[in-house]
């Protein structure tokens, strides 16, 4: 896999001409991606502490975006087993099954007030009578 180049934020600071830096290294693994094997840009700060305080809290963004292009990278072969339109549905539709369940518990003709929940939309979308036998 990759290992880990730095664990504390202090080691990404560096200081030129009294400003303070953010300097990462790129990963071997995603380096294809940039032209350069390191990444430095201004904290804009003349401050250490300052500049800890932003080199912490910057420094997830670029292993973030690292991991997803290594996410981009991994090959799925899983997706070349799914075959599209060749399943064989053989459960009941949603009608049916409240057909059913009408045709066991409910009344004949139109359900009864404590079986009318599971039909209270299909009554709705459509004439659920004429299924009922």
């Amino acid at each position: 896999m990759y290992r880990v180049m730095y664990k504390d934020a202090a080691q990404y600071v560096s200081r030129r001409n009294n400003i303070y830096y953010c300097v990462r290294r790129v990963p071997l693994d995603v380096r294809q991606h940039y032209k350069s094997s390191r990444i430095s840009f201004s904290l804009k700060t003349k401050l250490l502490n300052a500049a800890l305080r932003t080199a912490h809290s910057v420094s997830q963004r670029p292993e973030d975006y690292w991991l997803g292009l290594r996410l981009k990278q991994i090959d799925r072969p899983t997706i070349q087993l799914v075959q599209l339109g060749t399943t064989n549905d053989t459960s009941p539709s949603i009608m049916e099954t409240v057909v059913l369940y009408l045709s066991i518990n409910g009344k004949e003709g139109m359900p009864s007030v404590e079986h009318s929940c599971p039909t209270k939309a299909i009554y709705r979308h459509g004439n659920l009578s004429q299924w009922i036998t």
